[in-house]
């Protein structure tokens, strides 16, 4: 299976609520995940179903991506494995019990993703990357601890959104 690693897009600052998991993404952040949405799709990313932070920029972005790629709303799932903070291998064991096959797409925050690719390839949790916000990972995914997965492209934001 493939597994794509996609950060949100750009949010709201923080203010002094404490409120982090409620920042929405901004207008611009809407209107750059739309276009690295397109851009997907221009490359042929088909997944069957959209993986999310339950934090709302990062279902924010799941919504705009699964929109652009064909996926139904009832695609889309929340999990707190993809959550800042949670372990990535938490997300791995969770997308190897699920039902059904085909691709994921899973939208995330950093530094949390990047660390996710680094475990994926076998390089242990530090992060050897760093995602800018609606950037997109590629791993053709064994999701077994024993086989790592082989990253087959990692994109910045402004060559997705060029991508016609």
């Amino acid at each position: 299976m493939r597994l794509y690693l996609m950060r949100h897009g750009t949010a709201e600052q923080p203010d002094d609520s404490g409120a982090d998991a409620r920042r929405a993404l901004t207008a611009q952040g809407r209107e750059r995940v739309e276009a690295v949405a397109r851009g997907l799709a221009a490359l042929g990313v088909e997944p069957k179903e959209v993986w999310s932070s339950p934090l709302l920029r990062a279902r924010q972005t799941a919504e705009i991506a699964a929109r652009r790629l064909g996926v139904p709303p009832k695609r889309i799932h929340l999990t707190p494995s993809l959550a800042p903070g949670a372990a990535p291998r938490q997300l791995l064991a969770e997308l190897a019990n699920r039902r059904g096959g085909g691709d994921v797409l899973c939208c995330g925050h950093a530094p949390h993703l990047d660390a996710l690719l680094a475990e994926c390839i076998g390089l242990g949790a530090q992060p050897r990357t760093a995602l800018k916000k609606a950037g997109v990972a590629c791993l053709q995914a064994a999701l077994s601890p024993a086989e790592p997965a082989r990253l087959e492209w990692l994109m910045p934001p402004a060559a997705l959104r060029r991508m016609r």
